[in-house]
């Protein structure tokens, strides 16, 4: 009951007099409950010079008589409440609080009277209320202002509810471990009606969705307690009722009914369907896909998304899954619930998020690239924690293609003598079948005549004077077993392992202590250069352009790494630039810009630029050395550094 205590000392400040009636309006309680807050509202504050009168005909009012005395135990009270135990302190801690606070009430607060509670200045509020306007846009919430009237937040319950769930879910096992005995009985309550269905029934829900899924349902409880309900139209709720979804939901709601002693109508039960379609299905492991969820029905719609987002890969990174059914299989049952979320703007925590980013940045880059498939087609973008969850489905079939490993055509490069070619044709052939395609043979004189276009490797029993474009490995004529495990080390080499990652960077495309105040401006400078230097034309600049429309590419750590649509360049190369003064690229702030171009070429070792890339754009302290020093010379340093710890 405390946490309502502070409200209500808010409107008795604002208003003056009220009645019960007025208050039981703005704080959605009935009368009855507003007398029993305020007769424990006069315990608290007995001896602390206040108390709650009443006047007749009036209503209530303040009767403050020792202000000193009142405002130290408001100060305990506000504390209190706070899951901390303390009077929030930092902007962090203010923005939670005027959250929980705005996201509670119904009607208007004054800026002053949120600055009496939380002691703090009306400018130090007010900028704390621009960062909680950025959380509330997320959910298509907006705080109005009305003058003599105050704040509030205006937008649907359904996204009222998002927001105030992605608060408790985003401070985790913290806010369960503070919080209040009756919040953890209630959620105790609801997982016991939750998964009595759901095991009666065999409708999986994935566990990772879980927790989620009951802090949504505890919410549902609390807000239908005080009036606030979900307004779905008749026609979506009818489309809900035919899903298997909602006769589930009747049974849990059913039971929820009688654990709480209230009523779920039929657009209460119609939005926790929604949420049992949004949390089903998740990318997992085969033996976690059981129950109905098995059973998924993949429509021709889904599958044609799936098309889209390999297709978009093939184009952007040259690696071809089209043909991998597992990896449309996989896609295409995770973007059934993974559209409902989109739909309804619905968040999914990614525990694995981290590590996903620093095991499988390739597998990464390709899932945040066709992502902008699944935005366009929804008209919302994915966040990172969604794009986590494809980047799964991605490094597994990455991992398929590395287990079949492409057999290389090799040059055999011999003194003279056709005898001898054919002898050591022969012999590797048996040695190494399996590694190899096609095996050509030629004597030292010759190797200046050879197009190595389709070849791999060289493997020569004598030194090659001529310079040439692919590995060259030197063994003895009658191979012993050694030599024999060496080149079979190559042959399983996915191809362009020796290249190290400085190569993929030029001085000539290094440029430093740039001055440009937004994304489009740096980006289009930086491919202007790269078009100089490269000889490429202005479509390179037009696929960089529809890359960025189509999804972010800030990626964190003060870092941006924008690059085309689809792969134009003959080579994969990195342009560099470095600002003095952060700009705001999306949601995220950026002072490096990695400009990435990735060959149109097949068999290039991508995963290796990737990873290498990774260990440096997500260390801090790297990120920060490069913008303080902004030189080539550093740059090169911490490549190295990172290659060197990637094993490269």
């Amino acid at each position: 009951m405390e946490k309502k205590l502070v409200p209500l000392t808010v409107c008795l400040k604002e208003c003056g007099t009220e009645t019960a009636e007025a208050l039981a309006g703005k704080l959605k309680v009935s009368t009855k409950t507003i007398r029993n807050y305020i007769k424990e509202w006069n315990d608290w504050f007995d001896g602390y010079g206040a108390q709650i009168r009443s006047k007749h005909g009036c209503g209530y009012f303040l009767d403050i008589a020792d202000q000193e005395a009142f405002d130290s135990r408001l100060k305990q009270l506000t504390a209190r409440t706070h899951t901390s135990g303390q009077v929030p302190s930092t902007s962090e801690e203010r923005v939670e609080y005027l959250l929980n606070d705005l996201l509670s009430r119904r009607d208007y607060v004054t800026i002053d009277a949120l600055s009496d509670i939380l002691y703090i200045s009306r400018k130090t509020i007010s900028a704390d209320l621009k960062e909680v306007e950025k959380i509330l846009e997320a959910y298509s919430l907006k705080l109005a202002k009305r003058p003599n009237y105050g704040i509030r937040i205006e937008g649907t319950e359904f996204n009222r509810r998002l927001c105030i769930a992605n608060i408790i879910i985003g401070k985790e096992s913290e806010a369960l471990a503070e919080g209040e005995a009756e919040h953890q009985e209630n959620m105790t309550r609801v997982a016991r009606c939750v998964a009595e269905v759901i095991d009666t029934e065999n409708f999986t829900v994935n566990s990772v969705a879980y927790q989620n899924l009951i802090v949504h349902i505890c919410i549902a409880v609390q807000r239908i307690q005080e009036n606030c309900y979900v307004p779905l139209d008749e026609e979506r709720q009818e489309r809900i009722r035919r899903s298997k979804e909602y006769r589930i939901a009747q049974k849990i709601t059913e039971r929820l009914n009688q654990s709480f002693a209230i009523r779920f109508p039929d657009q209460e039960i119609a939005y926790i369907a929604i949420h049992l379609a949004g949390k089903q299905s998740l990318f997992l492991p085969e033996q976690e896909r059981t129950g109905e969820a098995g059973g998924q029905v993949i429509s021709e719609e889904t599958w044609e998304v799936v098309s889209q987002m390999l297709d978009a890969v093939y184009e952007a990174f040259l690696f071809d899954f089209r043909s991998d059914l597992e990896l449309r299989m996989n896609l295409a049952q995770h973007i059934v619930p993974l559209a409902v979320r989109l739909q309804y703007n619905m968040k999914l925590k990614n525990p694995l998020l981290k590590d996903i980013k620093a095991r499988f940045p390739m597998a990464y880059a390709i899932a945040l690239h066709s992502s902008s498939i699944l935005t366009e087609r929804y008209g919302h973008e994915l966040k990172d924690d969604e794009v986590g969850y494809l980047a799964l489905a991605f490094a597994l079939a990455i991992e398929r293609q590395n287990t079949e490993l492409p057999k290389k055509n090799i040059l055999i490069v011999c003194a003279s003598g056709k005898g001898s070619a054919q002898l050591l044709h022969y012999r590797y052939r048996q040695e190494f079948g399996s590694y190899v395609g096609r095996i050509e043979t030629c004597d030292v004189s010759n190797v200046k005549k050879v197009d190595f276009k389709d070849i791999d490797y060289v493997f020569t029993t004598v030194p090659i004077q001529e310079k040439v474009p692919v590995p060259v490995q030197e063994v003895k004529y009658f191979l012993e077993s050694a030599d024999i495990q060496n080149m079979k080390k190559v042959l399983r080499r996915k191809g362009g392992d020796d290249v190290p990652l400085m190569a993929y960077f030029d001085e000539e495309l290094f440029f430093s202590h740039l001055k440009f105040d937004n994304p489009h401006d740096v980006s289009k400078f930086l491919c202007h250069q790269v078009m100089a230097v490269k000889g490429l034309t202005d479509q390179f600049w037009k696929l960089v352009v529809k890359r960025e429309k189509a999804a972010r590419t800030a990626f964190g750590n003060l870092v941006a790494m924008p690059h085309p649509w689809k792969a134009i360049s003959e080579e994969t190369f990195v342009c560099v630039g470095i600002l003095d003064e952060p700009i705001r690229w999306g949601d995220q702030d950026v002072q490096v810009i990695f400009l990435v171009s990735i060959s149109n070429r097949k068999n290039k070792n991508l995963q290796a630029f990737y990873q290498g890339m990774t260990k440096m754009l997500t260390d801090a302290d790297a990120i920060g050395r490069l913008i303080r020093a902004q030189t080539y010379e550093t740059l090169t340093e911490l490549l190295e550094k990172s290659e060197n710890q990637n094993g490269g």
